[in-house]
C-alpha cells in the first residue's frame, strides 16, 4: 500500500483494460486521496467505448483519470 501510494503521488498511471471495475483498486485509491490529497499528474485510462459507459464519469473525474475510448482493439497500437 505505501509503494503504491508513492508511484500514484508521483507518477502518471496509464491503465488499459477493465481494471477500473475492482474494488480493490478504487478502494486503494480512495485511501490515497483521504490520507494525502489528489495527486497533481493525470492518469490516463484506455477504454473500449462500450466498457466506458460501465464506469462511472464522475468516479474518472474525482480519482483524476482521463478515459481514452477507442472502437476496437485494432485501434490500440496507434493510441499508444
Amino acid at each position: 500500500r505505501r509503494a503504491f501510494s508513492e508511484v500514484l503521488r508521483r507518477r502518471s498511471l496509464l491503465f488499459i483494460g477493465s481494471g477500473l471495475q475492482e474494488d480493490y483498486l478504487l478502494n486503494l485509491f480512495g485511501e490515497v486521496q483521504i490520507m494525502h490529497g489528489p495527486g497533481y499528474l493525470p492518469h490516463y485510462a484506455l477504454m473500449r467505448e462500450s466498457a466506458q459507459l460501465e464506469v462511472s464519469g464522475a468516479l474518472l473525474a474525482r480519482l483524476n483519470i482521463v478515459p481514452v475510448t477507442y472502437r476496437s482493439h485494432a485501434d490500440l497500437p496507434e493510441l499508444l
